[in-house]
């Protein structure tokens, strides 16, 4: 990109920009599913003596 244009260098810049924060936007949205979906098994794991956060976390995955 050394040898483009500033105004083609400003236009992937802000289309880079654009993309990484759609990228965010769809790693919150597919955290807050996958918390919603493994609630109960999260809840259930809580309740077991000994099973830390990191037993919870690993838990609901499979």
């Amino acid at each position: 990109m050394a040898s483009a244009s500033r105004s083609v260098r400003r236009g992937v810049e802000s289309v880079v920009r654009m993309r990484k924060r759609q990228i965010g936007k769809i790693g919150e949205g597919v955290g807050q599913r996958l918390k919603r979906r493994f609630a109960e098994q999260r809840k259930l794991l809580g309740g077991v003596r000994g099973a830390g956060a990191g037993t919870r976390a690993v838990g609901t995955v499979f």
